[in-house]
């Protein structure tokens, strides 16, 4: 008989890279045969989607009324939406549920207990301190997390900070949590070449600094900006990406020569700019717990494509830095950030990089994957 993993993942599931690397490594290690990931519906995108032959998405729906507007839509799309999930579940051979989000870890423990399985908790950040959260709804996550944290196998999160917070908050052992940090699986970076310097007219001189990711708040983007106004015009800003911030980005590029906006492009071409550029930058703000604790993505694509980072001076981030010897953190404040840009030279930059080369074998999603595993072999 087959061995099922249902993942409830509560939004659309057009990329979600976690979720892909964790049951590809179930399903490698014969762990489970066959995932489904419950998504919500959208527009154009199809009630099944075949990642490949042993995983798929499902975006259960009768009729799409999570598109609506209304409490009354929004509820009955919620309803045939538990419904149709609970019926599947009952008729397959379910192993294990993971829930990747306080919103679906209900759900999740209700799928779990009809079908007699294993609930799984992996939240991708700190779920009840996140950014934007209102006081009402951060109580009733708190609820919720404190209600259903215990009912799980196992809780797997991505940084060791999150982990000593949940220790500390629910009173957890310590054999219950495991670190499975968010590393990118293996690739060979391209070897670096002048792309920016052939888009963007550079001199070949210019020490470039690269932003990749969302435009949004909470990202550092004025920061930035503000910094990069006033440094040696040597120093070049490239931001990529899309968000809110956009134009704000674009019209910083008109005022100076050495800000540059450039669109996002499609995920298998990030990488090759990522190594056209000297150094990376994740300068996330403490605007909340869940930032102050994270590690962001970024990071290890910056480690892995083999260019320094500068990040923010907060525990996690300052730890792998420093452990990797692969860039400079600084406080989140742009002063602080422009005396630093004007501080780094290019020999300062050929240094890390050096360094880089030498220990990159030391990160890898393999070391992680064993951390992941461990805790399934109990199931």
């Amino acid at each position: 008989m087959k061995k099922l993993n249902i993942h409830i993942y509560p939004s659309q599931f057009k990329f979600e890279s976690r979720i892909l690397k964790i049951t590809e490594s179930l399903i490698n290690h014969n762990i489970i045969d066959e995932v489904v990931i419950l998504a919500l519906p959208g527009d154009s995108l199809p009630e099944w989607e075949i990642i490949d032959e042993k995983r798929k998405v499902w975006r259960p729906a009768f009729f799409n009324f999570g598109l609506q507007k209304g409490i009354i839509l929004k509820l009955l799309f919620l309803t045939q939406y538990i419904l149709k999930a609970s019926y599947f579940v009952l008729r397959h051979p379910v192993k294990v549920v993971n829930s990747h989000s306080v919103n679906d870890l209900p759900l999740s423990y209700w799928l779990s207990f009809l079908s007699g399985s294993k609930l799984i908790y992996d939240p991708h950040e700190l779920e009840t301190e996140k950014k934007g959260l209102k006081r009402l709804a951060q109580k009733i996550y708190r609820v919720v997390e404190r209600i259903f944290i215990h009912k799980t196998h196992h809780v797997f999160v991505v940084s060791d900070n999150i982990k000593l917070w949940y220790l500390k908050r629910y009173a957890l052992s310590d054999e219950k949590v495991s670190v499975v940090k968010n590393i990118p699986k293996a690739f060979e970076a391209p070897p670096a070449s002048n792309k920016f310097s052939v888009l963007l007219g550079l001199d070949s001189n210019a020490i470039k600094f690269i932003y990749q990711g969302g435009l949004f708040s909470g990202r550092g983007i004025p920061i930035l900006l503000e910094a990069f106004s006033g440094v040696d015009p040597n120093k070049h800003l490239i931001i990529m990406g899309y968000g809110e911030l956009e134009n704000e980005v674009r019209d910083f590029s008109k005022k100076f020569q050495n800000i540059h906006y450039v669109p996002a492009v499609p995920p298998n071409e990030v990488l090759s700019y990522s190594c056209s550029a000297d150094v990376g930058i994740a300068l996330i703000e403490n605007i909340c717990l869940s930032y102050y604790y994270c590690m962001p993505n970024k990071l290890y694509e910056y480690y892995l494509a083999g260019i320094p980072s500068i990040v923010s001076n907060f525990p996690d981030m300052a730890q792998f830095i420093e452990e990797a010897k692969c860039g400079w953190t600084v406080d989140v404040k742009a002063c602080e950030f422009k005396d630093l840009i004007n501080r780094i030279s290019k020999e300062d930059i050929d240094g890390v990089k050096s360094l880089i080369t030498q220990h990159n074998n030391k990160l890898s999603w393999a070391n992680e994957e064993n951390k992941l595993i461990t805790p399934y072999l109990s199931i």
